[in-house]
């Protein structure tokens, strides 16, 4: 009788000690939007959190692709972070210009122009 009480306690401290070991969806988004709102880099009032047996799902908007990187990496680092989804958007991407309308290098000439169309010359 008495190892049993004995063996149920130890299973009751047991549980309740691996239950505090594990971080619960709630307080891992908690976690992730206080580290996103310390972060002047990153605009975490765009950015939407949520937690689903450790998996962080961000979504919402960035307003640079250094801003997103950035609550991507917060979030990774997180305890209890299991893994990220990213789903935030970039509002005002950097545009890229292709190498053909970049300005000539110095002591080079610039590229021919296109054909015209309607076939006549000038």
């Amino acid at each position: 009788m008495r190892r049993n009480t004995l063996l149920a306690i130890a299973s009751i401290v047991l549980a309740a000690t691996m239950s505090a070991c594990t971080v619960s969806n709630a307080g891992i988004t908690t976690k992730v939007k206080s580290n996103l709102a310390s972060d002047p880099a990153v605009n975490a009032r765009a950015i939407q959190v949520t937690t689903n047996n450790g998996v962080v799902t961000l979504s919402g908007s960035a307003d640079s692709q250094e801003a997103k990187d950035r609550a991507i990496a917060l979030t990774k680092q997180t305890k209890g972070v299991v893994a990220v989804t990213d789903m935030i958007e970039v509002r005002n991407p950097s545009p890229v210009t292709p190498a053909e309308q970049q300005p000539p290098a110095s002591g080079e000439s610039a590229p021919n122009p296109p054909p015209n169309p309607g076939g006549t010359s000038e």
